[in-house]
């Protein structure tokens, strides 16, 4: 469940918003959407695709309560995120920007293959 990976991304745990977030280079400074108090922001998912521990990555893409659209990525290795691991997150006021730089290529493919896009 996507709330597995999600459940550490807080200043007290190991992974923080801020450590987290990756720039789309495109993006000037002035451009770049706020993630906010992400998770607790999230306003909806577009989609989740559930991983494993030591296994496929943890994936979803939605939307934050200020519009602003977001693309995650966790992966850890056993015994799980509490002794390392990584996580991604983009942010983006365009979804076009999150789906062309936010995503990698198998990613990307995988998204492709369950949505109706």
């Amino acid at each position: 469940m996507i709330e597995y990976p999600l459940y550490y991304v807080a200043e007290s745990l190991n992974f923080t918003p801020n450590t987290i977030r990756r720039d789309i280079l495109i993006e000037s400074m002035g451009q770049r959407a706020r993630h906010g108090n992400f998770p607790e922001n999230i306003h909806e998912y577009f989609w989740i695709k559930d991983g494993e521990i030591d296994g496929l990555s943890w994936l979803c893409m939605g939307q934050l309560t200020n519009g602003a659209y977001f693309f995650f990525s966790a992966y850890c290795d056993v015994p799980g995120f509490d002794y390392g691991g990584d996580m991604t997150l983009y942010v983006s006021n365009s979804f076009k920007n999150i789906i062309e730089y936010g995503m990698e290529d198998d990613e990307y493919q995988l998204y492709i293959q369950e949505t109706d896009l």
